[in-house]
C-alpha cells in the first residue's frame, strides 16, 4: 500500500544520507581513532543525533498529511504564513551554508585524479573552489531539469547506498573475521545484515520503479 511505499521510499533516502563516502573522509581527519569508533563517539553521536531528528520529523509529517505528503515537508506548509516563510528561509540558509561542504569527499577525489594527469598546478586553491563549484552546478542543473528527482535519487539509494553501507562493510568484516577465525556470533550477524540489505534493496527497488512509471503514466495521461 502507500504507506509500505512511503516507508521504503524513507528509508532509501536515508541510506544515502548514511552512506560511507561521507564518513570516511571525516574518519581519515580525527586524530584519535578511539574517538570516533568508541560506543560514544563521534560516528555513534552523530548518527543517534540525526536520527533523532529525521525520523520523529518524516513520521509526523505522514501523520498529519497522510498519502498527500510531499518529497519535502516544506511544501505541504500554506505558503501564505508568515511562519511557513520563516522556515523555507531557514532552509535555504541551511542548505546554502552546507550544501557545497556535501561534496567534499567527489571534490578531493576529482581534484587528486586532474592533479595526476595535468598537474601541478600554479593556483591549486582556485582549481580546488572552481571543481567544487562545477559539482554543485552540475547537481543544480539536474535538479532544475530532472522530472520527479526524489523518486530517482529513493532508486539510487536503494541500489547504490545499500551496497556501500550495508552489504560491502558486513562483507569486508566478514572476510576479516574468517582470515583470523573470528567468533561465530560476528559472522552470524554479517550473515544476517547482508541478507536484511539484500531483501531491503530488492524491496525498495521495485517500489521505487512502481513509483517512478505511476508518475510518468499520470503525467502522461495528464498531458
Amino acid at each position: 500500500n502507500n504507506l509500505n511505499l512511503f516507508l521504503l521510499k524513507y528509508l532509501c533516502l536515508k541510506l544515502i544520507i548514511y552512506k560511507s563516502i561521507q564518513v570516511l573522509p571525516l574518519f581519515a581527519e580525527i586524530d584519535d581513532d578511539k574517538k570516533f569508533t568508541s560506543c560514544f563517539g563521534v560516528l555513534n553521536f552523530g548518527m543517534v543525533a540525526v536520527m533523532m531528528l529525521n525520523v520523529p520529523l518524516g513520521m509526523t509529517g505522514y501523520a498529519k498529511w497522510g498519502e498527500d505528503v510531499k518529497s519535502s515537508l516544506t511544501l505541504n506548509l500554506p505558503h501564505d504564513h508568515e511562519l511557513t516563510q520563516f522556515v523555507i528561509i531557514m532552509m535555504i540558509l541551511g542548505i546554502a551554508c552546507s550544501y557545497a561542504l556535501q561534496f567534499y569527499p567527489a571534490a578531493v577525489i576529482v581534484y587528486s585524479d586532474l592533479e595526476k594527469i595535468y598537474g601541478p598546478f600554479n593556483h591549486p586553491a582556485i582549481w580546488d573552489y572552481s571543481i567544487r563549484i562545477c559539482i554543485c552546478l552540475v547537481t543544480y542543473l539536474a535538479a532544475s531539469t530532472v522530472p520527479h528527482l526524489d523518486l530517482f535519487m529513493s532508486l539510487v539509494g536503494s541500489v547504490t547506498c545499500v551496497a556501500l553501507t550495508m552489504i560491502f562493510p558486513a562483507l569486508s568484516n566478514l572476510a576479516f573475521r574468517t582470515k583470523d577465525k573470528g567468533s561465530f556470533f560476528s559472522s552470524f550477524l554479517d550473515m544476517v545484515t547482508i541478507l536484511t540489505a539484500v531483501i531491503g534493496s530488492v524491496t525498495g527497488i521495485y517500489a521505487n520503479t512502481t513509483a517512478i512509471y505511476e508518475a510518468f503514466s499520470q503525467n502522461h495521461s495528464n498531458g
